[in-house]
């Protein structure tokens, strides 16, 4: 009996910290850390402008620049958008992405909830939603990619 790739734990990509500062020229700086396989730690960084899509879109791509860190050129992510929406008298974040491994594209939608002082949270736990399906099946989940120094 084979075993297949689904037999095996579900490894993912854990958020560990969402860090947002506002400068005085109304904008932000989004600080994303990750949690790998096994321990790993990476960060991402972004900035935008300070309103809650713009904290939204720059916590979005600071998770993406981490995810990226982990997955090298194994997979490919594009940021297409991202929204805060009410629904059910509570407030939504939804991540629209496009990804591609090994030849195939994946358009990605992922959303979580986001409660108004937690926008930058809820787009990098929406970021996550949409790619640890794809990461877990296309990355290298026992051991992430050198980091080269520079």
């Amino acid at each position: 009996m084979s075993t297949s790739h689904w037999s095996k734990p579900r490894q993912r990509v854990r958020l560990l910290s969402v860090q947002t500062d506002t400068t005085p020229d109304s904008r932000c700086r989004v600080e994303v850390e990750l949690e790998w396989v096994g321990g790993t730690r990476v960060q991402g960084s972004a900035n935008g402008n300070a309103t809650r899509e713009g904290a939204l879109i720059a916590a979005s791509l600071a998770a993406i620049e981490a995810i990226t860190d982990v997955a090298g050129d194994r997979l490919r992510i594009e940021f297409r958008g991202a929204k805060a929406v009410r629904a059910f008298d509570a407030l939504v974040a939804i991540v629209a992405l496009r990804a591609e491994a090994r030849g195939r594209r994946y358009d990605l939608l992922g959303c979580c909830a986001a409660p108004d002082d937690e926008v930058a949270r809820g787009g990098v736990l929406a970021v996550l939603d949409a790619t640890n399906r794809v990461l877990e099946r296309y990355a290298d989940l026992e051991e992430p990619p050198s980091r080269q120094e520079a």
